[in-house]
């Protein structure tokens, strides 16, 4: 027999991140461990998990990330199986996909978790060797539908997982492998690529970062764009993030209050 069930009987228990790429260093934080070949725990519902950044592969363009959903057993009362579809989305970075199996079959009689392998990617982030590095930090809404029946394809919500995450290359410095890289380097150059705009050229209007040229040419553009220059074309003025000046002191180029 093929029921439905209330909203609040399905519940995601756990979510995880599958083989994070490597370490992320944090302001004051002397407990960060690497998590290659690992699986991250990112969200729990029943103990307190820390928020912790983590990393993907960015030359495999999906990051793939686990989902246990368990049925609790004073539910499964005269039902053998549940069809649902399950959806994530995130509301502060459209161009992050997340791509759930489209229909999953519970067999209660089993009263063990349900596994959901989700895929995270990023819309028009380049392909091949030109693929840019992106990140999101945002809450993932969950929603599910049942098949069939009266409550067929409504959506209805089930949690909001808060999750930061940055699509970075393997290919690192020996330094960032061994020490990680700093959350501020990635919050300031890879957390905005998905919805930062910029400026090819002094005549050519904003357009969203695609690839790695692209991203390469922001970068360029955000290190030397400061607020002290008025004659700077490339960001504007409240998006800076330096105040300082490139100019040439004792005949050699370089930056200066």
């Amino acid at each position: 027999m093929v029921s439905s069930t209330e909203p609040d009987k399905l519940q995601i228990t756990v979510v995880w991140v599958a083989k994070p790429l490597t370490l992320i260093r944090t302001r004051g934080d002397a407990d960060n461990f690497n998590f290659e070949n690992t699986w991250l725990k990112v969200f729990s519902s029943s103990e307190k998990v820390k928020p912790t950044p983590v990393t993907i592969d960015v030359s495999e363009k999906t990051g793939s990330v686990d989902l246990a959903l368990a049925i609790p057993r004073n539910s499964v009362s005269g039902v053998d199986k549940f069809r649902f579809t399950i959806k994530g989305v995130t509301t502060k970075f459209p161009r992050i996909q997340l791509t759930c199996d489209s229909k999953n079959t519970i067999d209660t009689n089993l009263k063990t978790n349900h596994i959901i392998k989700t895929s995270i990617q990023c819309n028009d982030a380049g392909s091949g060797n030109n693929v840019m590095p992106w990140g999101f930090r945002d809450d993932i809404i969950w929603s599910y539908a049942e098949n069939s029946g009266p409550n067929a394809d409504k959506f209805t919500e089930l949690v909001r997982t808060p999750i930061e995450l940055y699509a970075i290359t393997p290919s690192l410095p020996f330094h960032y492998i061994s020490n990680g890289v700093p959350i501020d380097l990635l919050r300031l150059f890879v957390l905005p690529s998905s919805t930062a705009l910029f400026r090819p050229a002094r005549d050519k209007p904003k357009q969203p970062i695609k690839g790695l040229d692209d991203w390469v040419k922001w970068v360029v553009q955000v290190c030397h764009a400061s607020v002290a220059d008025e004659e700077c074309w490339t960001v504007d003025k409240g998006d800076r993030v330096h105040s300082f000046r490139y100019d040439v002191v004792c005949e050699i180029l370089q930056f200066k209050t």
